[in-house]
């Protein structure tokens, strides 16, 4: 999902991907590569890289067993908010490579400004930094393996839209939550819409509709403010259906090595369960598919629940070993509501990770997620069960209802 940002000015693109294994142009501090613009792409790779002896290069703090570093060089042409986003990565990171920016007088001094350590595990990877019109920054990658990757930097003091509301489509009764990740010059309001009209008291970055009719069916957007001005999100549209639709599975050629690849042919936006069978006779829950958010994590369950986003999304379930039989069923959870109010819980923590900057490990308490929810205040489980939360990427749990995302 692409940043979505109010930009003024213009946007120029620098940086390559290098292949193989020689050494990158911007392999030392000496030979940075230079980007200019307000809105600048660029892409760097680690593969061939070196890392020049201390004292002649510094490196980001929490990396540095890295031995292998790149360089650019930025000048702030306003003062102004500035989002650098880790678009995209060649290789799973979990603490190994880091960006970092740096506003140096020359190689052995200057001030460290911003960054993070990149772990793939967060659907999104951003951090911020207030620039001052006409300082020289400079930015560099430092890790340890040979990983590629995409990078956004955006200089504007109006709002930014990391990850919009998603379409979805479910069925009368069913619950629905939609969220949005903004980041920039806070503080930093919300205000839900339907249709073009404010939803009265919608004002979290979290918004949940639960027993939902036919009747709320059409385009759900937020509007975003700062004191800079505001941002509306690409509508979302809910799509409330009478009835589920039947789906199908087509197989998918020619098949991974490790799995068993195929299309699922639904309705866009709506959860499916995949079950699995010997026999055509007893169907269990096909449990290959990493739960969202704890993908990483050696003990993280693995989950049969699937999310169609364009009605004919590629899916691969783990190599079966032995013939198996597989069908789709739309995913309804034993408790919609419950279910509901721990995806708002999870995508909380989340949000919490990207103000903080915190880890994937990072304990996450009430007090902390309260303020993503309307009103301030976590909604009750309608089963009269409690809820609690661990660390950032570790799926919230009910004392009555299990997680129903699995």
């Amino acid at each position: 999902m692409k940043m979505v940002c109010y930009v003024l000015g213009f946007a120029v693109a620098f940086g390559l991907i290098f292949t193989g294994f020689s050494q990158p142009a911007n392999d030392n501090y000496a030979d940075r590569i230079v980007l200019t613009g307000t809105d600048i792409s660029f892409s760097g790779t680690l593969t061939g890289a070196t890392r020049e002896e201390d004292p002649y290069e510094i490196v980001y703090p929490y990396a540095s067993s890295a031995t292998q570093t790149v360089w650019w060089e930025w000048t702030a042409p306003q003062s102004s908010t500035v989002v650098v986003e880790i678009s995209g990565a060649s290789l799973d990171s979990y603490g190994n490579d880091a960006l970092q920016i740096y506003a140096l007088e020359n190689i052995y001094t200057g001030e460290n400004i911003a960054g993070r350590l990149i772990d793939t595990r967060f659907p999104h990877n951003f951090f911020t930094f207030a620039a001052k019109a006409g300082t020289n920054y400079q930015i560099q990658l430092a890790g340890s393996d040979s990983a590629s990757f995409t990078f956004r930097l955006i200089a504007t003091n109006f709002p930014c839209i990391v990850e919009n509301p998603q379409t979805q489509t479910i069925s009368t009764n069913d619950s629905v939550m939609f969220g949005v990740v903004a980041t920039g010059l806070k503080p930093i309001g919300f205000q839900w819409q339907f249709k073009g009209t404010n939803l009265n008291g919608e004002t979290a970055p979290i918004l949940a509709l639960n027993h939902v009719l036919t009747n709320q069916t059409g385009l759900y957007q937020v509007i975003i403010t700062n004191s800079s001005g505001s941002i509306t999100s690409p509508p979302a549209n809910l799509f409330v259906t009478p009835a589920d639709t039947a789906s199908l599975l087509a197989a998918i050629h020619p098949q991974s090595t490790n799995g068993f690849s195929f299309a699922l042919l639904g309705e866009a936006g709506r959860r499916y369960r995949i079950q699995s069978s010997t026999n055509l006779a007893d169907w269990t829950d096909e449990l290959s598919f990493e739960l969202s958010f704890s993908t990483f994590f050696s003990n993280a369950p693995l989950r049969s629940v699937v999310f169609d986003l364009t009605g004919a999304d590629v899916f691969a379930a783990q190599s079966p070993g032995s013939q198996k039989f597989f069908r789709a069923a739309p995913f309804h959870a034993v408790n919609e509501e419950c279910n509901n109010n721990l995806k708002m819980i999870r995508y909380a923590t989340l949000l919490v990770a990207y103000d903080k900057q915190a880890s994937a490990t990072r304990t996450v308490d009430v007090g902390e997620i309260s303020p993503y929810f309307k009103n301030g205040f976590i909604p009750f489980c309608p089963s009269n069960g409690s809820y609690s939360i661990t660390t950032v990427l570790q799926n919230p749990s009910c004392t009555i209802h299990p997680f129903e995302e699995r």
